[in-house]
């Protein structure tokens, strides 16, 4: 049976903390190894000892993200976990440094790269990210990203749309990227609510009857704008 993970990224840039969060479904047989900690790997977010120098996966979805943003943005910590267990999670901070691969000067950081999956449930609502670290010279005017930026945003949606692998002493694990609807409850009570004013997970009797699979990334050809990550609110 297949099991739902969620990705939680912790980011630095200009002061302000920017957490972004990715949902998989995992399948497979682990042995000897977490599905957390397997997918952890995946992402290219474990320090390779085997690279010649040792590195981030270059291939991996870290490194392709970084490869966008501008050089201050800095990765803090990465925790993977089984959504339904109390167990199965994985937490690393970025020990040896990853940060921003894109020259040039960046803009603040209200302003962000945006992605949008495709939709595939009537029900379930498209997923969209915003990946803030943008470079005045990726930007041409009235905000419309340059040409010379395609390639590698082109790049990362790929990515994000991949089924993630993990091959190793004898365990074949794949994820697939999904996108979750939640149930809204009202935080005081607790109790699911239409009206509301917090998501979580529906039960884990429930959670299957509200995950799309089969989804794709693609990014909007203008910058976007992340309020909540104003100087001074950080998220």
């Amino acid at each position: 049976m297949a099991i739902l993970l969620e990705v939680v990224l912790d980011q630095s840039y200009a002061g302000q903390q920017i957490i972004n969060r990715w949902n998989y479904l995992g399948s497979g047989v682990p042995s000897g190894v977490s599905m957390s900690y397997a997918l952890t790997q995946a992402l290219g977010a474990i320090w390779d000892t085997t690279l010649e120098p040792d590195a981030y996966p270059a291939g991996g979805l870290m490194k392709k993200l970084a490869q966008v943003q501008v050089v201050p943005v800095t990765f803090n910590s990465i925790t993977v976990k089984d959504v339904y267990s109390d167990v199965d999670f994985y937490s690393t901070l970025f020990v040896n440094a990853l940060v921003g691969a894109s020259a040039g000067q960046g803009m603040s950081p209200v302003l962000a790269f945006g992605f949008f999956t495709n939709r595939v449930r009537a029900d379930i609502r498209r997923a969209t990210k915003r990946f803030t670290g943008v470079s005045e010279t990726d930007v041409d005017a009235l905000g419309i990203i340059s040409a010379g930026k395609a390639t590698d945003l082109t790049t990362l949606a790929q990515e994000m749309s991949q089924v993630q692998d993990y091959l190793l002493n004898g365990n074949a694990l794949s994820f697939s990227p999904c996108v979750v609807s939640k149930e809204r409850y009202d935080p005081d009570t607790q109790d699911a609510d239409p009206a509301g004013r917090a998501y979580r997970y529906y039960p884990v009797g429930e959670a299957f009857d509200h995950i799309a699979e089969g989804i794709f990334w693609d990014w909007y050809p203008e910058v976007r704008s992340q309020t909540s990550r104003q100087y001074g609110k950080g998220r």
